[in-house]
């Protein structure tokens, strides 16, 4: 997947095509303002993927789109709420591609704790990790969070 815009790009508009400042986003999605300016400011790398999943949501738009793998967005498309538990969402998909959790571990470069983490649903991977996911899985962002089929 390669990135053809930049979030904060593709925030600000969503932002301006749906009539929102960052106090009315922030409002909507109950984050503080100031998140609001420093994610169109690129002050953070990425957003907290909770506040990731509330933007996606309040726009109903696709994961891939506002991360930049998509050039434009589906107009119309209806999307599921995103999966805010990985455990059994990893174990599926090892067990589709009959890999184990070790190799797992070891080709995705992650600790045994943080792979404990998510199979036990104690932690949401970051945006990041969201993307190496679905590029280790050779799927979406919107299909591994099963935003999409």
């Amino acid at each position: 997947m390669e990135h053809v815009s930049s979030f904060p790009d593709r925030l600000l508009e969503q932002m301006t095509l749906n009539g929102y400042n960052a106090q009315g986003l922030a409002k909507q999605i109950a984050c503080s303002h100031s998140t609001i300016y420093n994610l169109l400011n690129d002050k953070y790398k990425q957003p907290s993927t909770e506040i990731f999943f509330s933007i996606i949501e309040h726009f109903n738009c696709s994961a891939d789109y506002m991360l930049g793998f998509l050039e434009f967005p589906f107009e119309g498309a209806v999307y599921h709420p995103p999966l805010r538990i990985y455990g059994a969402r990893i174990r599926e998909l090892l067990k589709a591609r009959k890999e184990k959790q070790k190799t797992f571990i070891e080709n995705m470069h992650i600790s045994s704790n943080l792979a404990y983490q998510w199979l036990s649903d104690k932690a949401l991977p970051t945006i990041e990790y969201l993307i190496k996911l679905a590029n280790y899985f050779d799927i979406t962002v919107d299909v591994f969070i099963q935003r999409t089929k």
